[in-house]
């Protein structure tokens, strides 16, 4: 327990001085948002047949933007290298790890701030806003971790955020899939999202080993 705290305090003082923080998530979130109902104009019939669906499909250009450049400013900045008192005494699984959920968790944080304003904007339901967290808590992360293993694989590309929404967009597919199926039967059935967390209980599992391989290399 002390290897977790100390870990994520190291991230959370390291992580203060880069970008992404939650004001610029909610912005982005909410101009994406906002694109539609500006494009339609009084069509509101056709917003309200798409609404949920519009508002989980933003959240994947949300998550790629967290994306952008990360193992590369890693690398650019020495971050990756910058943990040898760490690595020395806690596997470097560990520190992807942590590194991970915190960034998640400041991602899930700014779209639950943002998600009122995007159902007013979409004009839906409030009553949808607990269902809407209550899949935001896997959904999110799981991206992110699927965002991460990608990220890592094309460090040093060019082109590497093309690449990574090629890459990205079919392996985010069954997660948008069962998200809006649970969402459009208004949150009455729970096997959706049974299976959501089941992803990201793999996926927590899994991906600190990948990037671990794939960062190999760089660290």
């Amino acid at each position: 327990m002390k290897k977790f705290w100390f870990l994520f305090y190291y991230e959370l003082i390291s992580s203060n001085v880069q970008s992404g923080n939650i004001l610029n998530i909610v912005i982005f979130y909410v101009s994406l948002l906002a694109l539609f109902p500006l494009g339609i104009g009084n069509a509101l019939h056709i917003i309200s047949t798409i609404n949920t669906s519009i508002l989980v499909i933003m959240i994947v250009f949300t998550v790629i933007l967290q994306l952008e450049g990360f193992f590369d400013k890693e690398r650019a900045s020495g971050n990756l290298k910058q943990y040898p008192f760490l690595t020395a005494q806690y596997n470097f699984k560990w520190i992807l790890l942590i590194r991970a959920f915190y960034k998640a968790a400041r991602l899930l944080f700014g779209l639950i701030l943002a998600m009122p304003i995007g159902c007013i904007l979409l004009n839906v339901n409030l009553s949808y806003y607990l269902p809407i967290i209550l899949v935001l808590i896997p959904v999110v992360p799981s991206m992110l971790f699927l965002g991460l293993i990608g990220s890592s694989l094309l460090v040093g590309f060019t082109q590497k955020s093309t690449f990574l929404m090629l890459l990205l967009f079919p392996l985010f597919v069954p997660l948008l899939i069962f998200t809006i199926s649970y969402l459009t039967n208004s949150a009455t059935t729970y096997f959706e999202l049974l299976i959501l967390y089941s992803i990201f209980i793999v996926l927590s599992m899994i991906f600190p080993y990948i990037c671990n391989t794939t960062l190999k290399s760089l660290t």
